[in-house]
């Protein structure tokens, strides 16, 4: 039994509830939890309707704004959402899933019941590998050792996931660090389709593996998984077929990403 877990708010909402919809047709018998932001809480109506398809709504167990996500408190305010899932569902995996990704059929052939950690490599040529934050599949065993760390296993991690403690390289690292049973991908053979090309091109330069093209329609209908960047209307134009401006503004957010890439080089 896997239950999904979404960390969202009010401003996603619509990406939220087109994720929601993928993961109810493509994992009918699955549970889906939902903590929203305290400080940025949906309407009444966004509830209304998002009710209808979830299990449960919580505040986050932060208790204010995560804004980032980044961070100790965050983390581990995270883990305690998770056991909360655990509890709750009964569920043998947790899914932690963002609101601006969307899944389909193809996402089942990379779940495997014998592991404990699920990924996709993500790695920059100077830094440690770590994996994608926004789509990966936790064991109740792995998420029930989780609840235990303490500031001495935080001290273990490396430099990269202390700079920030940022969710996705502190789970990667805790994995090792706890020496769980884990299967991760390679970017270019993970279930992640990426639109930041400029990312996609660093990460295989990193990795010597292929690029994935963020603009071919062709590659990102084979993948289990579309990350849309945190862009609703990525996702909206995508629905909608309008690829006109689904390119538009595909192609507007990554010439920012490489001059903010170029500036940071100088």
């Amino acid at each position: 039994m896997y239950t999904f877990i979404y960390f969202s708010y009010k401003k996603d909402f619509y990406s939220l509830l087109k994720s929601v919809d993928t993961v109810i047709c493509n994992f009918p018998d699955s549970y889906i939890l939902v903590f929203e932001d305290p400080d940025n809480k949906f309407t009444e109506e966004q509830i209304l309707i998002l009710s209808q398809k979830v299990l449960s709504i919580s505040p986050h167990p932060l208790g204010f704004s995560p804004k980032n996500g980044n961070g100790k408190d965050n983390f581990k305010a995270q883990i305690k959402a998770y056991n909360l899932a655990i509890k709750e569902t009964k569920a043998e995996f947790i899914i932690k899933i963002d609101s601006d990704t969307l899944i389909n059929d193809r996402f089942n052939r990379y779940l495997n019941k014998d592991v404990d950690f699920i990924g996709t490599e993500v790695s920059y040529l100077g830094e440690s590998k770590y994996i994608y934050g926004n789509l990966y599949v936790m064991s109740k065993k792995f998420v029930k050792k989780l609840a235990d760390i303490t500031d001495c296993d935080f001290n273990k991690l490396n430099s990269d996931a202390k700079k920030y403690y940022a969710e996705n390289r502190v789970i990667y690292g805790l994995s090792n660090i706890l020496n769980v049973n884990k299967k991760i991908y390679s970017h270019d053979k993970g279930y992640v389709f990426n639109l930041d090309f400029i990312s996609n091109v660093r990460i295989a330069r990193s990795s010597n593996t292929k690029i994935i093209n963020s603009f071919s329609l062709s590659e990102m209908n084979e993948y289990p998984s579309i990350h849309y960047w945190s862009s609703e209307k990525l996702i909206r134009y995508h629905k909608d077929r309008n690829f006109l401006l689904f390119y538009i503004i595909l192609l507007k957010k990554n010439f920012k990403n490489l001059m903010r890439y170029l500036v940071n080089k100088l």
